[in-house]
């Protein structure tokens, strides 16, 4: 190639017309992008490859913070901040989730469970961990060993006889994230939980994760790595920018008071940093085989699906070998761009 010319689109939709209109020569699917050209392959000489469960990973977390603001007050509510560090709370809207409903209907088949953070391709995955399918009963059972009861409305309420209800948030401009929330808020309200879903605009989100620590429970996104697990530490070392359920470390937190770490936190931090520095591979595994132990008994995520990694790529571009190791969205194509050619006619 004499020339990669990158093009920057704002608007997705208009980004697959580009492609269509044969202005671009690759284009990363979105699930009604699949719909759209899938018939059209054959036609408009252009080939979809599908790598796998893409690297990025989705999931709920509750704020369990503790942490004080300048003011002296609690940045969540320690009502709903007592109910969110209950494991068996966790894992009872764990239970309470029905992941297949996220697959046939937001993604239409074009997903695949997540179990923890490690992405599916990783040498250091697991498949040995704590799991919770669809199961109303046993997270209602969950739930009453708790100490929470269901009226005869069929609401829940916590053993001080307070209603159970909390915020979830999400980002704007994001189909499958909000529909994931509605999904979630049906989900949670056959257990008698009301939520209220709202989607912000995604600096605000952030704003609020980072900076204020004031949310109750959030639906988002993050990217893995496939090769380097380590690249993920954020999420687990106590001062860590990825900590969010547990957010307001004394190192940056600019309130009155910093919040507490639970001993699996800090064993979870302690595993990541010995397998760093661990040089044999079985031994390293196993650390991040523990770790994710760890993660699914205590669920600080709780994670939903993994959308397919679907790129569709001009069968004119020559030498095209889409890895899911060289990274998230059209970088799975890149990777050898220096190799790549127009084919003749």
């Amino acid at each position: 190639l004499k020339n990669l010319i990158f093009l920057y689109v704002p608007d997705q939709n208009a980004t697959l017309l580009k492609f269509l209109h044969q202005d671009t020569d690759a284009l990363y699917l979105r699930v009604e992008d699949y719909d759209a050209l899938e018939s059209l392959q054959k036609k408009a000489h252009f080939t979809i490859h599908n790598l796998g469960p893409a690297p990025n990973i989705q999931f709920v977390t509750f704020n369990q913070s503790r942490a004080l603001n300048q003011q002296g007050r609690p940045v969540v509510d320690p009502l709903k901040s007592k109910w969110f560090q209950n494991v068996n709370f966790r894992q009872a809207l764990a239970y309470g989730m029905n992941r297949q409903a996220m697959i046939d209907y937001v993604y239409k088949g074009r997903a695949v469970l997540q179990h923890s953070h490690m992405s599916q391709h990783s040498p250091f995955y697991s498949q040995e961990v704590n799991t919770y399918p669809y199961n109303l009963e046993q997270a209602k059972a969950l739930l009453r060993e708790a100490g929470f009861y269901q009226d005869h409305l069929g609401q829940l309420h916590d053993a001080e006889g307070h209603l159970v209800q909390f915020e979830l948030l999400t980002n704007l401009e994001n189909n499958q994230r909000e529909a994931l929330c509605k999904l979630l808020k049906e989900n949670w309200a056959q257990l008698g939980i009301q939520v209220k879903y709202r989607a912000v605009p995604f600096h605000q989100l952030i704003h609020r994760l980072h900076e204020t620590l004031e949310w109750e429970s959030v639906l988002m996104g993050s990217m893995g790595n496939p090769l380097e697990p380590h690249l993920g530490i954020g999420r687990w070392r106590l001062n860590g920018r990825h900590h969010y359920f547990n957010m307001g470390h004394t190192r940056y937190w600019k309130g009155r008071q910093g919040t507490q770490f639970s001993s699996w936190e800090k064993e979870m931090a302690d595993l990541y940093e010995q397998a760093a520095s661990e040089f044999d591979f079985v031994k390293r595994k196993q650390l991040y085989w523990k770790a994710q132990q760890l993660e699914t008994q205590y669920v600080p995520f709780l994670y939903t699906v993994t959308p397919l990694s679907l790129i569709a790529v001009r069968n004119t571009i020559g030498n095209i070998k889409p890895s899911i190791y060289a990274g998230s969205e059209l970088n799975a194509i890149q990777w050898n761009s220096e190799y790549h050619y127009i084919k003749e006619p």
